[in-house]
């Protein structure tokens, strides 16, 4: 089952020009999460980038995105960043991508406040950290995904732990043996 999906994938990357690198790295990533789904104790994934504003916990420092110019042409619609405005933090959604996606357009819940900016405007506005990525969106298909691993690692934990308990039951005891060995040895000699 896996590999026919990697195969599938790759060829989506090549259908759409996405150099070897982007897609080995995307299945490298996916790999790490699918195997931290499956085993979570015994496997720590590690995010592909982490960006500034997202960490995993409060306590983590801030880290910068290796390549912003990259980061910022992959913007999904959907996006959420926040953008210091005079000291003020405002949060705005990357609302439309002209379609040469040279122009991107953010703006609050209401409609009432926009933003405009180039690519290049972004990722600078990135880079000096007065933008920075609240929310990615995460398609319904992958909330899905991600759920049914989570629900199916864990089932495999008390699966484990049931089985370990029902071994642990059914595996008699070094004295036990011992004592039927002589009982049964006492009732063929008798």
């Amino acid at each position: 089952m896996i590999p026919p999906m990697i195969r599938g994938l790759r060829a989506g990357g090549a259908a759409v020009n996405v150099s070897d690198e982007k897609i080995d790295s995307f299945l490298g990533v996916l790999y790490n999460l699918h195997m931290a789904a499956i085993n979570p104790a015994e496997f720590n994934a590690t995010p592909a980038r982490v960006v500034p504003g997202m960490s995993g916990s409060p306590s983590e420092p801030k880290q910068k995105i290796e390549n912003l110019h990259d980061f910022v042409t992959d913007l999904v619609l959907g996006t959420w960043l926040a953008f210091d405005q005079d000291g003020t933090s405002v949060k705005l959604r990357l609302s439309w991508i002209s379609p040469w996606r040279a122009t991107y357009i953010f703006a609050n819940r209401s409609g009432s406040v926009l933003n405009v900016f180039t690519p290049e405007e972004l990722a600078w506005e990135m880079s000096t950290g007065r933008v920075t990525l609240i929310q990615e969106p995460v398609p319904l298909f992958e909330r899905a995904t991600s759920a049914t691993l989570e629900y199916l690692a864990v089932q495999k934990v008390a699966q484990d732990a049931s089985a370990n308990q029902t071994v642990d039951q059914a595996v008699p005891s070094p004295a036990a043996d011992t004592n039927a060995a002589t009982a049964e040895t006492v009732r063929r000699s008798a």
